[in-house]
């Protein structure tokens, strides 16, 4: 009897530590979801995946990075998608994170990014760098500390026949879209392929101005509808820097707005100079002016 009874104990110690670990879970998640560093209501955390909640579709994905207290947002968040928490990886992230990341590419037409911690387009922060090669940036903005982006993802791209030179040193040597008919509130990536050049009777062997890329969707009368603005490569790839020859991948998605009414749309695609703003002048393969924005197609809103 007396042996049957100390058999017992292991189990009993067993089923005490699941309730001990039980009871710690839930008081790190409140400790986490109310302490005010972690982000107040409406606030940090809190207000980035606040806005997630009301903007994300069912089928949209969340990916955070928080080097010091990666828990913080996975505890704050009480929402319906999927969300995938990473303190710091490498660049470029281990096999296993890389493999959940193509899962996440392929399971969610948005993946929206919330950083804190992180300075934007940080050479060492691994996931990002990764969501900026494969995916398509469409926004990106602060929420006090904590930092919003927004991802498109697309299985599919179809060709555009471009090819323009932009200024006197870059050329656009191809373009893809993920699609040229849409319902309103789709999302829309764009992939842009820029080469710089040697501009005549320049010695230089790079680009030395510092260029902004920007993609934007207008309606048949110019107004415009969507966009998205910014460095080129999500942040990792600025104009300054560009070797004279070599190919510069540039991946940009819209979200489109849910009340775009039907018909047909432009989509055109452009740089300019960070320091004045001023775009710089597209020419065709005659060198003649033809504005400062390339047009890459129509886009029919259905």
């Amino acid at each position: 009897m007396v042996w049957r009874r100390a058999k017992a104990w292991p189990r009993v110690f067993a089923a005490g530590a699941v309730v001990a670990l039980l009871g710690l879970a839930a008081l790190s998640a409140a400790v986490y979801g109310s302490r005010p560093e972690y982000g107040m209501p409406g606030a940090d955390y809190a207000g980035a995946l606040a806005e997630i909640e009301r903007r994300a579709g069912p089928a949209d994905g969340i990916v955070t990075i928080a080097p010091y207290h990666y828990q913080a947002p996975m505890a704050r968040y009480r929402g319906r998608l999927p969300i995938y928490g990473y303190a710091a990886e490498p660049t470029p992230p281990h096999p296993e994170a890389e493999a959940v990341l193509w899962r996440a590419l392929t399971r969610h037409p948005r993946l929206w990014l919330v950083t804190v911690g992180v300075s934007p387009a940080d050479p060492a922060n691994g996931i990002e760098a990764w969501l900026a090669a494969h995916a398509f940036k469409a926004e990106d903005r602060w929420i006090d500390d904590t930092r919003l982006v927004a991802f498109v993802t697309a299985g599919h791209l179809e060709s555009l026949s471009v090819d323009a030179r932009l200024g006197e040193q870059v050329r656009l040597a191809d373009a893809r879209i993920s699609a040229n008919t849409l319902r309103p509130g789709d999302p829309l990536a764009v992939e842009l392929t820029w080469q710089a050049v040697a501009a005549p009777g320049s010695g230089s062997t790079e680009l030395t101005t510092n260029l902004r890329g920007f993609v934007q969707l207008l309606s048949l009368d110019g107004q415009l509808v969507a966009g998205q603005d910014g460095e080129p490569g999500g942040g990792y790839a600025p104009g300054t820097g560009w070797a004279l020859g070599v190919f510069i991948t540039d991946r940009r998605g819209l979200l489109l707005p849910d009340t775009l009414a039907p018909g047909e749309y432009t989509l055109i695609a452009g740089l300019y100079d960070a320091a004045t703003g001023q775009r710089l002048p597209v020419t065709d393969q005659a060198s003649a002016t033809v504005g400062d924005s390339v047009r890459l197609a129509t886009v029919r809103m259905e």
